[in-house]
């Protein structure tokens, strides 16, 4: 057990075996709900590659030698390489991801200082419920060492080294995971010189100090180099270093996507503009979050821990969006846990340094603030039980589909030639360990190299006759894999035959077209 956790500000102690109760019910409800719609979840290539990295790589050096092109660090790929030691049943990763899931709602629920209301409302979000628990990838892992770390902060009393790992261990996640991780940590570190300091890091001598920050600042620093770009990467190359007042504008607005992730009701919702993001809302959303900012900024002025925090941490996502990555939804999110960590440390500055609400704003913040992140939790649920029900009625990728009509046709195992590459992932995901050709970039693979080699894109031409050589090498008609359909010269169409399409897809560009492709181009 980490400890007691602080109060929650104005609502005195919390009965101990009331939050177990309560922690307990809501982790076993999400479990319920989020094992739903993981049920009706087809992996897109985003989960198949981490997947099939691990799952192919014959050992740790030759993972991360792998994982160099894909901008995150190892530790999400080294966890699935283990687990694919045991099983190559990509159900395993899912499972796995379910119960990371399922530990960051139990530590919210059990430690964070939220009334209960909250605290349930939280476990149902879009972003714990779909984007972080359905969609497996390695940002839950890293939700569930900040949020551990403001449990450690929160609890009494509080354990140091524990503090340090997992601060250390945030960074290993991924990126988005080590900005928050530096806000929190710069706050630690800085907390003796605050007002009424040590609040999160009472009876630290300087040597525990001095060690921990160099652990931090090594794993930060590992992060950093497995984050670096070889210099043939061929994806996400360059930094945008110049001012454009115009796209920082649309970089700020970018925070409203974390509070307001509510998709429109359509077949490609995911991958389409969600409601924050339409022009006839753009606008007032955005202002809408800038004001509530203004209004936790104000709120936090006398807690400088918190607002330290919030304020480094914002600036950092900002900032990274604008020079390096646009973003998606998934990446947004971590707005929102930013918000949600700097109310979580705000409680806990208060309930160390006993402050009371004097001033009118203070007293308004007092008054106001439970309404106001009880509503925007409101919000947030709305988003997740749509993106579950938006799950459930249509097919988020046709990868498993077509691995389905491979193996009832006994084409499991038949030369696959498939352009452009990615695609071939939420195929190859599905079935017994197999490679496939890519002619972009002239390789066999199961997973996609990100490096210049494959940038050039390949007619349809040219794949017909990569797969008539591939014929020709094996003995046995090819299946070529497209994600558009097949568009040649009636000359060159001889000697195929198509087999199936698949349409519909959440994830647009994840719509297959399989074709039969013989070795000559005879009828």
């Amino acid at each position: 057990m980490i400890g007691r956790n602080a109060t929650a500000e104005g609502g005195g102690s919390v009965d101990p075996d009331r939050q177990r109760w309560l922690s307990l019910g809501v982790a076993l409800a999400f479990l319920a709900l989020a094992a739903f719609a993981m049920s009706s979840h087809e992996l897109w290539r985003d989960e198949a590659e981490s997947w099939l990295i691990a799952r192919d790589s014959s050992s740790l050096p030759e993972l991360f030698r792998h994982v160099r092109y894909e901008g995150h660090p190892g530790l999400w790929f080294a966890v699935l390489f283990v687990l694919s030691r045991v099983t190559t049943s990509l159900v395993a990763m899912q499972l796995l991801h379910l119960g990371i899931a399922a530990a960051v709602v139990w530590t919210f629920a059990r430690y964070a200082p939220f009334s209960p209301l909250q605290r349930v409302l939280f476990a149902f979000g879009y972003f714990p419920l779909y984007e972080y628990a359905v969609v497996s990838r390695d940002y839950g892992l890293g939700v569930l060492f900040l949020f551990g770390a403001c449990a450690v902060i929160g609890a009494k009393p509080r354990r140091f080294s524990v503090l340090v790992i997992l601060l250390a261990l945030a960074p290993q996640a991924n990126i988005f995971a080590a900005i928050l991780g530096f806000a929190l940590g710069l706050v630690v570190l800085l907390d003796p010189w605050l007002p009424d300091g040590p609040v999160f890091a009472e009876n630290v001598s300087r040597r525990q100090y001095a060690w921990g920050l160099a652990a931090v600042a090594a794993s930060f620093g590992l992060a950093t180099v497995q984050m670096m770009q070889p210099a043939d990467s061929g994806v996400v190359m360059g930094w945008h270093t110049h001012l454009e007042l115009p796209l920082l504008a649309k970089r700020f607005r970018s925070v409203a996507a974390g509070l307001l992730p509510i998709a429109q009701i359509q077949g490609q919702w995911w991958s389409s503009p969600f409601v924050w993001d339409l022009d006839r809302v753009r606008f007032p959303v955005a202002i809408g979050a800038y004001v509530l900012l203004a209004w936790v900024v104000l709120g936090l002025l006398h807690r400088p821990r918190a607002l330290i925090f919030l304020v480094v941490a914002l600036g950092g996502l900002i900032a990274f969006f604008y020079l390096k990555l646009p973003g998606e939804m998934r990446h947004f999110g971590h707005f929102f846990i930013a918000l949600v960590m700097a109310l979580w440390l705000g409680k806990v500055e208060t309930a160390g340094r006993g402050l009371v609400g004097d001033g009118w704003i203070g007293r308004a913040w007092a008054s106001t603030q439970g309404t106001i992140f009880t509503g925007l939790l409101g919000v947030q649920v709305v988003g997740g039980l749509l993106a579950v029900f938006l799950e459930d009625r249509y097919v988020f990728s046709n990868g498993k589909a077509t691995a389905g009509y491979l193996v009832q046709h006994k084409l499991d195992q038949a030369p696959l030639v498939a352009e452009p590459d990615y695609i071939a992932e939420p195929v190859l995901a599905y079935l017994p360990p197999r490679q496939a050709y890519f002619p972009r970039g002239d390789r066999t693979g199961s997973f996609v190299i990100w490096d210049l080699g494959r940038i050039a894109s390949v007619s349809d031409s040219t794949c017909l006759e990569r797969a008539r050589r591939l014929a020709a090498e094996r003995g046995a008609p090819a299946v070529l894999l497209l994600n558009h359909p097949l568009a040649v010269a009636a000359a060159e169409s001889l000697g195929i035959r198509t087999l199936a399409r698949f349409v519909g897809s959440t994830v647009e560009d994840e719509d297959f077209y399989l074709y039969s492709v013989t070795a000559t181009n005879a009828p």
